[in-house]
């Protein structure tokens, strides 16, 4: 009996707390401006002050921007940074029951800088992307094509032309590329096994759109890794930086991996290519990369 006591008194503490802990992780979810205005000046000032802020620190960044642009985010902001250093401002709003533009008029400033603010889960936080479109004055297209050059990211809208499409390839090949470097420092310096490439990723590369290429139009993902270096030590590759370790390929599938044979030229003519040191580079069809070691 009194071990059965004893049991249930651990039971009730372990719940209590499990319990305290849950409404401390839901209220600091939830945390956020209650009022558009708010949202507004904790931005402005988050601008003007040039910190490097994450999105731990700043609720105030609407959960539609982070899902959108990840830390990208924080590269609008930094473009968004104006030279002046003021706490004070007059603001003034236009609202509807989801969303709200704020007019915030730094002290004399006669610069007024519209923040788009949305109402998510009970706060009012700031659309970054059509924030930094007012405030650089830009149309759609633009924008997108401004937030694609900054962050990598290629938003729904953008039409994206051959050169916009190859400069996301690129990107996207670069962060794979850097995954794929940090699972080899994780793993005795051994590259993962060319079957399974993707699945062993699943740490180091957390966006899934990274695996696709702009220019594959059926959902698939359009990268292959070079399969001569599947579990192969970094001490066997002779150069690193001659030699391919993911490319573009005409095989759509998950953890596609080849040897250069099935190479996909839709990029102007060529082909983007990561290679074992982590750098990135187009080739023309008529140039064909080092795949062996």
């Amino acid at each position: 009996m009194k071990h059965i006591t004893k049991r249930l008194i651990w039971l009730g503490a372990a719940l209590l707390v499990f319990g305290i802990g849950a409404i401390q992780l839901r209220a600091q979810k939830e945390s956020g401006p209650l009022t558009p205005e708010d949202a507004a000046r904790q931005f402005v000032v988050m601008t003007m002050s040039g910190v490097q802020w994450t999105q731990h620190q700043s609720p105030i960044i609407s959960h539609k921007s982070s899902r959108a642009l990840g830390n990208g985010v924080w590269r609008l902001v930094a473009d968004l940074t104006p030279n002046i250093s003021l706490d004070k401002f007059g603001t003034r709003t236009t609202r509807s029951k989801s969303n709200a533009v704020v007019q915030v008029s730094p002290p004399r400033d006669t610069t007024t800088r519209p923040v788009v603010c949305i109402y998510e889960n009970g706060f009012w936080r700031v659309d970054v992307v059509q924030t930094y479109a007012r405030w650089k004055n830009l149309d759609a297209q633009t924008a997108l094509r401004r937030v694609l050059k900054l962050t990598g990211k290629a938003l729904p809208g953008l039409r994206l032309n051959a050169d916009d499409a190859r400069d996301v390839c690129q990107t996207n090949l670069k962060n794979v590329a850097f995954g794929i470097m940090m699972y080899v420092q994780d793993n005795d310096e051994q590259f993962p096994p060319s079957k399974t490439w993707q699945d062993a990723l699943a740490l180091y590369v957390k966006d899934a759109a990274l695996f696709k290429c702009p220019s594959v139009n059926n959902g698939k993902n359009g990268y292959a890794m070079n399969s001569k270096l599947s579990n192969e030590t970094t001490a066997a590759v002779d150069s690193s930086w001659l030699t391919v370790l993911l490319y573009d390929s005409t095989k759509p599938g998950r953890s596609a991996a080849g040897d250069g044979r099935d190479i996909a030229f839709r990029h102007s003519g060529g082909a983007n290519y990561a290679f074992s040191d982590g750098h990135i580079k187009w080739y023309e069809k008529r140039t064909k990369p080092q795949f062996g070691l």
